[in-house]
């Protein structure tokens, strides 16, 4: 994967700083305590998410997901989700 395929931003449009989230490449794994993001993995398939809440994911196939109340996701097939209250799912 081309490590500039994704992007991370706060809600508000502006970039989220690199030392606030953890990318694991080879494990394919996102990890991050910051709340209100929005995590573009576009097309990018078998990533592992594990955030707060109020946060917007666009990924791929088969993701997974641990996340808080009030997320949006836009996702590819067969993604597992491990959710708070009040999330949004649109496939």
């Amino acid at each position: 994967m081309e490590k500039t395929k994704y992007s991370v931003k706060y809600k508000n449009g502006n970039d989220v700083d690199k030392s606030l989230y953890k990318i694991d490449f080879e494990k394919k794994t996102f990890y991050s305590k910051e709340k209100n993001l929005v995590i573009d993995f576009s097309g990018l398939d078998g990533w592992t998410f594990d955030t707060l809440g109020n946060c917007k994911f666009v990924t791929g196939n088969y993701c997974k997901f641990v996340t808080g109340n009030y997320c949006k996701f836009v996702t590819g097939y067969y993604c597992e989700f491990k959710t708070g209250n009040n999330c949004s799912f649109v496939f």
